[in-house]
């Protein structure tokens, strides 16, 4: 139900237009997958470092390393107006970062709770950082 609730905010006019207050939406492994097969187009942001991302990340990340100095201005590039997806290694740095995006200004920002260690855990796929 929840995940048919979270499409259907996806769907909406004026939804992530970012117009609108923003909002964190922090989201399982398998609600988190379905929004991102659902929503086109989308940014989907790795907030690890090298060596982290080095080990894979969910198709179509962008690595934006929050710990660089250069992390706010990178954010700065995004499209405030495109959903973005934000995911670390546990989901607290990525927590962190999407709360930082909302305050910028971004439409509905999502969170995957647990990170990559969650959805790696629910069998879903990585591929190398291109």
């Amino acid at each position: 139900m929840r995940v048919f609730l979270i499409l259907l905010v996806l769907w909406l006019p004026g939804c992530g237009s970012g117009t609108g207050p923003s909002a964190v939406i922090d989201m399982t492994s398998t609600e988190f997958k379905a929004a991102l097969d659902s929503t086109v187009p989308r940014q989907l942001i790795d907030v690890r470092t090298g060596p982290e991302v080095s080990g894979g990340v969910i198709a179509g990340a962008q690595q934006l390393d929050i710990s660089s100095d250069l992390f706010e201005q990178q954010l700065d590039g995004l499209d405030k107006a495109t959903p973005v997806y934000v995911y670390c290694a546990v989901g607290s740095r990525s927590a962190q970062a999407a709360r930082l995006l909302a305050e910028k200004g971004f439409g509905t920002v999502y969170n995957l709770n647990g990170g990559i260690q969650a959805w790696l855990s629910a069998g879903y796929p990585v591929v190398p950082l291109r």
